[in-house]
């Protein structure tokens, strides 16, 4: 049996470019959520002409746990699904990622059920 131990994990140190990285997808998380807030109050004001696309709703709340991610991990956070230190899959990252993924598509059906019951006809939550 070895007597040696394994080396402790040391997390990789903080960079500029992935600070930049992690407020840059933060702030793409934040602008989807703030689209999908403007097209509803448009719609409220019954405007003529709106912006919106589901596909920004779907994916803000995934940028936002990337950019957190990023954030706090730093450089290695941009290896999304990996554990730290370890390369492995980590579940709970998946798991996040899933759910945020999720509360996405929850949020793009409820702005699409609030704009049809306004009166605004789309093809579909992703037009």
């Amino acid at each position: 049996m070895s007597a040696t131990s394994p080396k402790p994990y040391k997390p990789a140190p903080r960079d500029g470019l992935s600070c930049t990285a992690g407020l840059l997808a933060i702030g793409a998380g934040a602008l989807g959520a703030w689209l999908a807030y403007e097209a509803l109050e448009s719609a409220a004001r019954h405007a003529d002409a709106m912006f919106y696309n589901g596909k920004f709703t779907i994916l803000a709340p995934a940028f936002a746990f990337a950019g957190f991610n990023i954030l706090i991990r730093g450089p290695e956070g941009i290896n999304l699904l990996d554990a730290p230190g370890t390369g492995k899959l980590s579940k709970l990252n998946a798991v996040l990622l899933g759910l945020s993924l999720v509360a996405g598509l929850a949020a793009a059906f409820y702005v699409d059920w609030q704009l049809r019951a306004l009166g605004y006809e789309r093809g579909s939550i992703f037009s």
